[in-house]
């Protein structure tokens, strides 16, 4: 009897742990783990991700027309300050933050996922 419920266990614990299926994802995505930031003061820095070794991401136009109304905004907005794990596509090209020539230099990058940790 012991070794049926035993069985059964492991059979529930096979089935009930998530899986993530990376072919889904396209391809050279990356991942890396940080905190989102949001600076919204007048001329502020708006929306962009510092990871855990300290390196300033910022994003591919995504929300450079539709700063504060739209969906997708507001769900990163909720995760602000917050430890993640965001998957990510490198454009191999550097930005600055709203045209400021003296914050240049930081990767730009597209957001493939972002989960909170």
């Amino acid at each position: 009897m012991k070794k049926v419920i035993f069985f059964s266990v492991m059979v529930l614990v096979f089935f009930a742990c998530k899986k993530t299926n990376n072919a889904t994802l396209p391809a050279g995505t990356k991942q890396i783990n940080g905190d989102l930031h949001y600076d919204n003061v007048l001329g502020g820095l708006g929306l962009y991700y510092k990871t855990d070794s300290n390196t300033t991401m910022i994003f591919k136009d995504q929300f450079a027309n539709d700063k504060n109304d739209s969906l997708e905004f507001l769900k990163y907005i909720y995760s602000v300050g917050v430890n993640t794990t965001m998957k990510y596509i490198d454009l191999d090209s550097t930005g600055c933050f709203d045209g400021n020539p003296s914050l240049c230099g930081f990767p730009v990058v597209q957001i493939v996922s972002f989960t909170i940790r």
